[in-house]
């Protein structure tokens, strides 16, 4: 994952705008356990409540922690009424599976619990605050230099 590759500042920058783009966002969660700064665990905790992206911000949560979350007994249900991935009606047109369907579903109470206990054996990476502008710095070049078609597109209250 190149995100690995990039100075910490540099990938934090990254993801925080791919974050705010709702078709990335998955990809941006992905991409905060693989840059396993402790600073993004509080991040990744929101994104559990939201059953489309509660499993890939479990493993984020684990790729971040290195805790098991079924081993820690911090497993959680199937949310009800979500559905994901094709589904048993031989009409419905979509066959794609599912990309997080060997994932699993986190308690959101358990894991907080578990933080709260937890947190202070972590360290985050000095610097990274999304109120301080230097973090934007190194992503705001890119995007001048980029050539046009090869650009992210933001929304318009990126800062």
């Amino acid at each position: 994952m190149v995100i690995r590759k990039l100075p910490p500042m540099d990938a934090a920058g990254l993801l925080e705008s791919l974050r705010r783009i709702p078709a990335k966002i998955h990809m941006a969660i992905t991409g905060f356990g693989a840059l396993g700064d402790p600073a993004f665990i509080p991040l990744v905790m929101g994104q559990m409540q939201v059953p489309e992206l509660a499993r890939p911000a479990g493993e984020a949560f684990s790729m971040l922690t290195g805790v098991d979350i079924a081993y820690q007994d911090l497993e959680g249900e199937w949310p009800e009424r979500f559905e994901a991935g094709p589904t048993e009606d031989p009409k419905d047109e979509d066959v794609v599976m599912e990309p997080d369907e060997d994932l699993l579903w986190s308690d959101v109470e358990l894991i907080q619990t578990w933080w709260e206990q937890n947190k202070s054996n972590y360290k985050t990476e000095p610097g990274i605050s999304w109120e301080n502008p230097s973090v934007w710095k190194p992503f705001k070049m890119y995007l001048k230099m980029a050539p046009s078609a090869s650009r992210p597109q933001l929304p318009s209250n990126w800062p």
